[in-house]
């Protein structure tokens, strides 16, 4: 079935009562648009990395020369990432990041939630 949209009101009754078009522009609607991805979620036991960023990161440990958050929250007693992951890489971005400990030169993150920072800035 196309979905067609009338350029005017009158070309709408016109095609209703069974007369044609009447001479209007029938254009075929464009699909739907493509939904957006949901959010990137990073679950690993231990980050290493030169810079890490997220809009929200859990982890037990974060260990950085240079910490730069928007709200940091001190949690107590809660499990993060998993078991036996761990992942290297120069950068780490992702939406959110759940990990146990983070080892990084610079973290760049919105909300941090955390049992221990350790920074030397």
């Amino acid at each position: 079935m196309t979905t067609v949209r009338l350029t005017t009101c009158a070309s709408l009754l016109l095609l209703a009562l069974g007369f044609g078009t009447g001479g209007c522009t029938v254009q075929t609607a464009p699909p739907p648009p493509v939904p957006a991805p949901g959010p990137v979620v990073l679950v690993v036991h231990d980050i290493h990395a030169d810079t890490v960023r997220a809009r929200v990161i859990r982890a037990h440990d974060v260990h950085a020369d240079s910490l730069r958050a928007g709200a940091v929250y001190e949690v107590k007693g809660e499990k993060h990432g998993k078991k036996g992951q761990h992942l290297r890489a120069s950068v780490v971005e992702a939406d959110e990041i759940d990990a146990h400990n983070i080892h990084a030169r610079v973290v760049e993150v919105g909300t941090l939630y955390v049992h221990k920072v350790h920074t030397r800035r």
